[in-house]
């Protein structure tokens, strides 16, 4: 009788712990209007999940709420709205999506291994003809990890970090299944340049929190990135430079004129104008892409004024958020939109922790014609034609004239035509055309930056 009564418990224990026949990985198709999407649904035995999109190139987008009790399961994507509820039944999950009004029916089949991700035709394959070592550096409540790449040979060789655009990206600065960093990082370490590639603050491997980071906390990132290039053996001290994206081409400058050691900075679709000046330019470009009329512009742009200055002038957290709602609630024409990658949903209140914090604030605040002004070393400026985030017209001379000021003997700016600011070839150059190209990193801008740097920084 007693080992009957501990087979029952232990037939019970078991059955207590069991997981929900909802843990797993699913695939199923989307009829939405107009066309179909593949979806990836994997369901954690923590009960985390997250999905991938493999047609648009998305890929572990996490899911919110999710729920398995006994059959059933159910989870939400907070981003766009959507909400799934189904039963498992045998090998399937039989239910319903709603989004936007629509509520369209949705089987997902059990995979035995979620699917092998797409790529694109330029990433990276192996085997690579150079090292790859994955690195970790510890900064005051922060650890930044990445991937160096490492040519063949015994060096000392030239090197590079690479610095991301505005947002919280992966060291291969992933967009839409894009991964143009570690495309960047290939075509210089196949030249004898070693690179360091990092996760931002919070993301991947990295730990911190992006938003409550200012510009100078992430410039001594970048600086202490070099530093520990710098001290490695098979790294020529000397020849030590940051290479940026966009925002990351503002952190490149502060961190430079902060620590002359710096042996060259590279500016990639390069900023030049304030950041004020910068997302008010933005947003009115694209407002005018899209239709707005004057009158709209005129009006978005003083209220996103009236925001910056409460942004600014205002200390105390509360009382801004609560000057912002009241700004929020004023009648007006549609908000102008926005060019910055700042992975916000649509929601007021997530916009306006967005606005609060450390990183936006700094980012209004931030003017790069100040540290230009401070840097020395060799500057490369490259900015394509179709860049409508920082226009070659705007900031290429704002930030020839401040380097020049400056004193600095070896400046070279250039725009490239038919590039966008994230240096794919381009058709429009809009943000949204991103995803849609198949190039994720222009060769001809690759050559450039390739020449510029063999010519002051010889490998070998």
């Amino acid at each position: 009788m007693k080992i009957f009564a501990w087979m029952v418990g232990l037939f019970l224990a078991v059955g207590l712990w069991a997981e929900p026949p909802a843990v797993g990985i699913w695939r199923g198709t989307l009829e939405v209007p107009g066309s179909s999407l593949e979806l990836v649904v994997k369901i954690a035995g923590d009960l985390s999940g997250k999905l991938d999109i493999p047609g648009k190139w998305l890929a572990d987008l996490p899911l919110d709420g999710v729920m398995a009790e006994g059959n059933r399961l159910r989870f939400e994507l907070k981003a766009d709205g959507s909400v799934f509820e189904g039963r498992v039944e045998g090998g399937r999950v039989v239910g319903e999506w709603r989004q936007a009004g629509l509520v369209i029916p949705l089987a997902l089949e059990r995979l035995e291994k979620a699917p092998e991700p797409r790529l694109r035709p330029q990433t990276p394959r192996p085997p690579f003809p150079y090292r790859v070592e994955e690195v970790v550096i510890e900064r005051p409540g922060v650890r930044l990890v990445g991937t160096l790449t490492l040519p063949a040979g015994t060096g000392p060789f030239p090197a590079a970090v690479l610095l991301s655009v505005a947002g919280a990206n992966d060291r291969d600065q992933t967009h839409s299944g894009h991964k143009p960093f570690f495309v960047l990082a290939d075509f210089l370490a196949r030249r004898g340049f070693a690179i360091l590639r990092l996760d931002d603050r919070g993301v991947g491997g990295s730990t911190g929190d992006l938003l409550q980071s200012t510009y100078p906390d992430l410039a001594e990132d970048a600086w202490a990135a070099a530093e520990a290039l710098r001290r490695r053996p098979e790294i020529d001290p000397r020849r030590v430079g940051l290479i940026g994206n966009s925002e990351g081409t503002a952190i490149a400058a502060l961190a430079a004129s902060r620590h002359p050691e710096v042996a060259f900075v590279m500016m990639l679709g390069g900023l030049g104008l304030s950041g004020t000046e910068l997302i008010e330019a933005q947003a009115a470009r694209l407002a005018r892409i899209q239709g707005y009329s004057e009158e709209e512009i005129r009006q978005g742009l003083d209220r996103m004024g009236r925001l910056f200055r409460i942004l600014l002038e205002e200390t105390d957290d509360a009382k801004a958020a609560e000057r912002i709602r009241a700004l929020m609630r004023e009648p007006g024409g549609r908000p102008l939109p926005l060019a910055a990658n700042l992975a916000a949903p649509g929601d007021p209140e997530a916009w306006i922790r967005v606005y609060l914090s450390p990183w936006y604030r700094s980012q209004l605040r931030n003017d790069p014609r100040e540290a230009l002004q401070n840097v020395r070393c060799p500057v490369l400026a490259l900015t394509g034609s179709l860049d409508p985030v920082a226009p070659a017209a705007a900031h290429l001379p704002a930030i020839l004239t401040a380097l020049l000021a400056g004193g600095n003997p070896d400046v070279t700016v250039s725009e490239l035509p038919g590039i966008n600011h994230l240096f794919q070839t381009a058709r429009t150059g809009l943000p949204a055309e991103y995803g849609l190209l198949e190039e994720s990193f222009s060769p001809r801008a690759l050559v450039e930056i390739g020449a510029w740097l063999a010519v002051r920084f010889p490998p070998g």
